[in-house]
């Protein structure tokens, strides 16, 4: 029986598509593994120069809250006030699935995963995971989309007091909306198949932040509240275990593998386990970098070029095709992105 390379935990059962190698999380230490599956037989390994992540997230320390975090099993995000609110608006007067609710599916990446989680979820079990919105709410159905979203809606709100934390989650909100039009778009151009799988793999890049967000923002440990009195500590915590986080939350929905990878490998897509992965961890690396580039982030925007941006030396776009995406999701967005405002969150 295989068992964690670091923390000797035997795993019962190992999920993997055949002749492919495959990134998961031990359930015990949290720490990312390769599988890789060859007829009946599985092979795990650690990922190539990761340390045992427990060694930076020793008991009492922010990483070690976090990674008891991450060992909650129903774990629910919390919506952003101003987006359960427009839901909440949107149901009242339509009470009825129409294109103006799916716009708001689109809009958050929250709603993005409970959508995804649901559609990809026991009730379905046996079926393929659906890679896009527009098929996760065919397959719920419009009652169950509906319950979904009124569920949202009536369900916990992200609430702070913390101007910081308030502005960061806003931010990252902005950037996820960015990259994952961006990420189709890319997608598009290079006449990938389905398009739109690159749309929730953009969305869900950084999902892992909303999660350590809202451990700031609830969490009273005397670790998190060092954190939280930093912003440059608390932006270092969040670039440091994101990925991680991301990694453990799209697994536990069970999404689709290269949503998963590119969770965990956007900002290093060359340790992407295996080919199959690696475009689409390219194409959502290079999304990322097109959103802070124009603004939508937490950093300051980023002045080096894209054209010479490391993913686009894999996918190829002319500098002239890379500032017409930007300039036409920017367009796009700013009604959008002006609705929804930090002064909201509480």
């Amino acid at each position: 029986m295989n068992a964690c390379p670091f923390c000797e935990k035997a795993f019962a059962s190992l999920h993997s598509t055949f002749g492919h190698s495959e990134i998961f999380t031990c359930e015990e230490c949290r720490n990312p593994l390769l599988v890789y599956r060859e007829g009946n037989h599985y092979t795990v390994s650690p990922m190539p120069g990761l340390r045992d992540v427990r060694d930076e997230a020793p008991p009492q320390s922010v990483g070690g809250e976090i990674i008891d975090a991450l060992r909650a099993e129903n774990y629910v995000l919390p919506v952003l006030p101003t987006i359960a609110q427009q839901i909440g608006d949107a149901i009242s007067e339509t009470g009825v699935w129409e294109e103006e609710l799916f716009e708001m599916v689109s809009s958050d990446p929250v709603v993005t995963a409970r959508m995804m989680d649901v559609a990809n979820g026991a009730v379905y079990g046996g079926l393929d995971p659906v890679e896009d919105i527009a098929s996760a709410c065919a397959r719920m159905g419009s009652d169950t989309v509906m319950a979904t979203l009124t569920d949202l809606a009536k369900g916990p709100v992200f609430y702070t007091q913390d101007l910081d934390l308030a502005r960061a989650i806003h931010d990252h909100w902005r950037h996820s909306l960015f990259t994952a039009h961006c990420a189709r778009e890319i997608a598009a151009v290079r006449n990938e198949p389905n398009p739109d799988s690159y749309f929730v793999a953009g969305m869900l890049h950084d999902i892992g932040k909303y999660l350590l967000y809202s451990l700031f923002a609830e969490n009273t440990s005397e670790a998190v509240k060092m954190v939280r009195e930093s912003p440059t500590l608390m932006l270092e915590t969040v670039q440091r275990f994101h990925t991680l986080v991301g990694l453990v939350l799209t697994q536990r929905w069970q999404l689709p593998p290269a949503v998963c990878v590119a969770a965990f490998c956007h900002h290093e897509p060359e340790r992407a386990p295996d080919e199959t992965y690696r475009i689409s961890t390219h194409i959502v690396s290079l999304a990322n970098a097109m959103a802070h580039r124009s603004g939508h982030g937490a950093h300051e925007p980023v002045e080096t070029s894209l054209l010479s941006h490391p993913s686009n030396g894999v996918l190829e776009l002319s500098d002239i095709r890379i500032a017409a995406i930007r300039i036409d999701i920017q367009d796009r967005l700013e009604r959008t992105i002006e609705n929804v405002v930090p002064s909201h969150f509480g």
